[in-house]
């Protein structure tokens, strides 16, 4: 990635590769790194990663998310790209929320319990939901914290919602076994799946979750349905 000069399928692994640990760095020197490699070979697949770490980091990150990006930006604009400007913009990237308040405590519960695979984590709750609450602009008034929000909450059922979750996951094991019939996705469905990746990408590199992009990527698009 750093010497530049790749190309189809090589290009498109090798950048996976890059976004999957630019997503859960966190020391200044790798974040440095994997940008630099994007800088040299990225595409505009890996632009809502560079815009996680940009919110997160420190002002050498941001100096060097902003050549990326700009760099990137323009390789698309020598190519013939004719992505609009709001795309390399970090407020394209940041999701919203449209369910209720109660559905939001249970995404954040879900995306934590998921995403963690060794048990509950209070702390990761906690940590994931003050970063959602912040990023989807939820008014937590007049409590000051993720924790304190949630237990002044009424009416809250998690069981419910976690089960609404399990309830996607079998759908999509079915969508996935028509798939493998011959009965696949829409040319649109198929667009549209991976501009929510991306959008996922930004959420993730936010969060700073080390692991498989893949499986991530999984996660909040099954957890998607509480944000109804």
């Amino acid at each position: 990635m750093l010497a530049g000069g790749l190309s189809g399928r090589e290009q498109e692994e090798k950048e996976f590769m890059v976004i999957q640990e630019l997503c859960g760095a966190n020391a200044p020197e790798d974040v440095a790194q994997l940008l630099d490699a994007l800088c040299a070979s990225g595409t505009i697949l890996s632009i809502p990663a560079i815009f996680g770490q940009w919110d997160t980091g420190n002002e050498e990150t941001k100096m060097l998310s902003g050549i990326a990006i700009d760099l990137i930006k323009a390789r698309a604009r020598t190519r013939g790209s004719i992505l609009p400007d709001e795309y390399f913009k970090a407020k394209h990237w940041k999701p919203g929320w449209n369910g209720s308040i109660n559905a939001f405590l249970s995404y954040v519960h879900v995306i934590a319990d998921i995403c963690i695979k060794a048990g509950h984590d209070e702390n990761e709750v906690n940590r994931i939901g003050e970063i959602f609450a912040e990023e989807m602009n939820i008014d937590m008034s007049p409590y000051e914290t993720f924790a304190d929000f949630k237990i002044c909450q009424a009416g809250w059922d998690l069981k419910k919602d976690y089960q609404v979750v399990m309830d996607k996951m079998a759908q999509e094991e079915l969508l996935a076994e028509m798939e493998d019939m011959g009965i696949g996705e829409s040319i649109v469905s198929l667009l549209s799946g991976t501009l929510m990746d991306l959008q996922y990408d930004y959420v993730i590199a936010r969060l700073k979750l080390k692991g498989s992009l893949a499986y991530y990527r999984f996660v909040f698009k099954m957890a998607e349905s509480l944000n109804q």
